[in-house]
């Protein structure tokens, strides 16, 4: 039973989730719930792993629309406050590799709500970016050396799974056809369908590193991944579709030998054979769809970039402010959206050249932190972080709330990873006071 235990855990936690959701259980009460269960591991003395790994699934536990209030927001600030008071009594704080171009970077974007011209749209978009930056602090600063980090991969295959009940979920209740016509439906209340379709594509290549780890890898999580690709599929996002093919081309190249296509491949099969033939109907509206409504050339985007592109032009050094790109798209659009649709263009319209070389340093740093080449799940985490910022090309911005959160996350438990390695040239500034 003790090998199970973290499968255990991890399916209870999905469960919980997604009757959190599905109850439609109203934000205090869920704050409520999740103070107890964090007065829980402060009196136990848990590792900021654990208040984490709740994070994470608390993104997906809100469903109500009518309230603003974001769950994992109110955890992560509250998690920043007790790291603080740790860093005070302890007179200790880690600088991580990021520490400084996350911070130079935050200065500048809260400069740009001088001259962004509509300031409540400037104020959501510095609040949207803050909440990865307080991820990366907090793991940062408060995780101990870690010795081993494949326990993402399994967390990985978890969080997808509640994703992917929950939009089963408004399949069920809404039918496939109505949601094909009206991808609006797509709404779980915490997110859109293309800004969820990002959490497949950072967390699948991940998921896929148990099945090259031969030490542990069982049946079940086969299933769960199978899944979790007809949940990908079921958001009907092409960026993530996108972004998806171009990490696992990235992985077949890094990974794949013919042992592990032939067995895995020959499981898939077998396990897809009988799904696909008896949801025929299923996979035949879904191509349907993908052949019509011009799915493959979205005239809307165009202008939506061509706005950008303008914007840029007028005012290349600075920008037009922090998410100037809400006010601009409904302005001249007429169009609800908050985003240029691409995260390069986004900044370079909103934040200027200066901007776009701020961004360049924290790239540089990015790299700089994942350059492991001699460890496997890294590598995925590599892959997964190259098929978003290709899903960004085309979708919203990769750094924005929650997303920021597991964005951060991953990179923050590399670097830590990295620091407990004696041998590693990758080392964080740790300033004591005596």
């Amino acid at each position: 039973m003790k090998t199970y235990s973290l499968e255990i855990k991890l399916f209870l936690l999905t469960l919980l989730t997604f009757i959190i959701w599905f109850l439609n259980i109203h934000p205090y009460i869920l704050l409520l719930i999740y103070g107890v269960i964090f007065c829980y591991f402060i009196y136990k003395k848990k590792s900021i792993n654990y208040y984490l790994i709740i994070v994470l699934f608390s993104v997906m536990s809100k469903q109500s629309s009518t309230s603003f209030i974001l769950v994992e927001y109110c955890l992560i600030q509250f998690l920043f406050c007790l790291t603080l008071f740790y860093c005070i009594r302890e007179k200790r704080i880690v600088i991580g590799n990021l520490f400084f171009p996350l911070l130079i970077y935050l200065i500048y974007n809260s400069l740009s709500l001088l001259w962004t011209p509509m300031l409540k749209y400037g104020i959501n978009g510095l609040f949207a970016i803050i909440e990865g930056y307080l991820a990366y602090f907090i793991i940062t600063n408060r995780s101990t050396k870690i010795k081993k980090i494949d326990c993402i991969t399994y967390i990985a295959s978890f969080l997808m799974l509640t994703l992917s009940l929950e939009i089963f979920s408004l399949y069920i209740r809404y039918g496939i056809t109505p949601i094909l016509d009206n991808k609006n439906l797509l709404r779980l209340g915490w997110s859109m369908s293309n800004i969820l379709a990002s959490i497949y594509v950072l967390l699948i290549p991940i998921a896929l590193y148990k099945y090259i780890n031969k030490k542990r890898a069982f049946f079940i999580y086969l299933l769960i991944d199978i899944l979790n690709f007809l949940g990908l599929l079921m958001t009907l996002s092409r960026g993530a579709y996108l972004g998806v093919f171009i990490s696992i081309l990235l992985f077949s190249i890094v990974f794949l030998r013919k042992k592990r296509v032939l067995r895995y491949g020959g499981l898939l099969l077998l396990i897809s054979t009988p799904i696909l033939l008896y949801k025929n109907k299923f996979y035949s509206i879904i191509l349907k769809y993908l052949k019509g409504r011009n799915f493959f050339n979205d005239r809307s985007r165009h202008q939506i970039y061509a706005l950008g592109w303008e914007k840029f032009k007028q005012g290349p050094i600075f920008g037009q402010g922090i998410k100037s790109s809400e006010y601009m798209i409904n302005h001249y659009l007429h169009r609800p959206y908050a985003h240029y649709h691409n995260f390069l263009l986004q900044i370079a319209a909103t934040l200027g050249i200066v901007g776009l070389i701020l961004f360049t340093v924290i790239v540089y740093h990015w790299v700089k932190i994942l350059n492991k080449r001699n460890n496997s799940l890294i590598l995925c985490i590599v892959c997964s972080i190259i098929g978003v910022l290709t899903h960004q090309l085309f979708d919203v911005s990769f750094d924005l709330f929650f997303f920021g959160v597991y964005f951060y996350t991953l990179i923050g438990v590399v670097e830590i990873y990295r620091q407990g390695d004696e041998d590693d040239c990758l080392k964080m500034k740790i300033i004591v006071k005596k």
